[in-house]
């Protein structure tokens, strides 16, 4: 905490004091939205999961940002949507609506003006029409197939004016909704990785040992009765911070650099200290053909960072297992 917010408590406890009034207020509002959750919802939820079409959002202001994020949250978990804005659709993007779309439109007031202007389009275009609002009994809400509430809401602002309780309980709403609907499609952890190959449960559900190890050609390979000094001016050309120990064409263990560190402390001539001296003996012989995920699952019983790698009974590779979180 800075020296003069600490100097001056009676404007600390105002902040804070109100800071916590506005996580409350949000909590309060949280946890009435839990009771909401009624057959309207459920009905809502299979009709998502059935779809064969995309799930277009749309709102405006505030309410437009909250449907974007909603969008994407579908989007991630195998359910095709994109944004579209009231004022574009009324110049054509209505164009982008099939009968085999569902549109949900998102409005706290649920009197949005911008889509009250077109909700006869809305019904005549989409195969279904969700009012994601705040009044139940609202004119979108009357005119939806659907209608998703939260309920009045008191906002967290200190004037009670700008949407901030409004729009963090229509987001989990939303949420709830999007999880719900993806759980009943069946949407696994594979097919999550299929829509998110970057990040990285996406990487380790879809890579392969031999995608992401140091392929046997980089790796720094001394023979086990040779000298350690051998050993580190390898792993030096190599630009390695290990090296494969090998006796009779067959990789035995690994040297890592913290072992001959070790050697040099304890010996003042490398040059008579042989690698099968210092040499960790292999763990487990991992497959390349292993996706990651399995991988590391077999290394949580394995103690060393590298792990050889074979392709069958040819040495292949190294992988290094802290380059993956274990």
């Amino acid at each position: 905490m800075p020296r003069s917010m600490q100097e001056n408590s009676v404007f600390f406890e105002k902040v804070v004091t109100r800071a916590r009034k506005a996580v409350k207020t949000v909590r309060e509002h949280l946890a009435d939205l839990i009771c909401n959750f009624d057959d309207e919802f459920v009905q809502c939820v299979s009709r998502l999961a059935k779809t064969e079409g995309n799930i277009l959002f749309t709102g405006v202001g505030k309410s437009a940002c909250v449907a974007k994020k909603l969008s994407v949250t579908f989007a991630s978990l195998g359910m095709p949507s994109f944004f579209l804005h009231p004022a574009d659709m009324g110049h054509g993007d209505l164009g982008n609506i099939t009968s085999r779309d569902i549109l949900v439109a998102v409005s706290y007031s649920g009197e949005t003006p911008e889509l009250l202007s077109l909700m006869r389009c809305f019904k005549v275009s989409s195969g279904c029409f969700i009012a994601l609002v705040g009044n139940r009994n609202s004119t979108i809400a009357q005119f939806a197939d659907y209608c998703l509430s939260t309920g009045a809401v008191k906002e967290a602002c200190h004037l009670g004016l700008a949407p901030t309780t409004s729009t963090t309980v229509s987001l989990v709403l939303g949420d709830a909704l999007a999880i719900c609907a993806a759980e009943a499609r069946g949407f696994s952890k594979n097919d999550f990785a299929k829509s998110h190959p970057s990040g990285r449960l996406g990487q380790l559900l879809t890579l392969r040992v031999a995608d992401v190890m140091t392929a046997k050609k980089d790796c720094a390979i001394v023979a086990a009765d040779d000298n350690v000094l051998s050993s580190i001016l390898a792993m030096a050309e190599c630009r390695q911070s290990v090296s494969l120990v090998e006796k009779e064409g067959e990789i035995i263990g690994v040297q890592p650099v913290f072992l001959s560190s070790q050697a040099k402390m304890l010996h003042s001539d490398l040059s008579m200290v042989s690698n099968s001296q210092y040499v960790l003996p292999l763990d487990l012989r991992l497959d390349a053909s292993l996706i990651l995920q399995d991988a590391l699952s077999l290394l949580q019983t394995a103690s060393a960072r590298y792990q050889v790698v074979f392709d069958g009974d040819e040495f292949v590779g190294l992988f290094d297992a802290v380059q993956w979180g274990t």
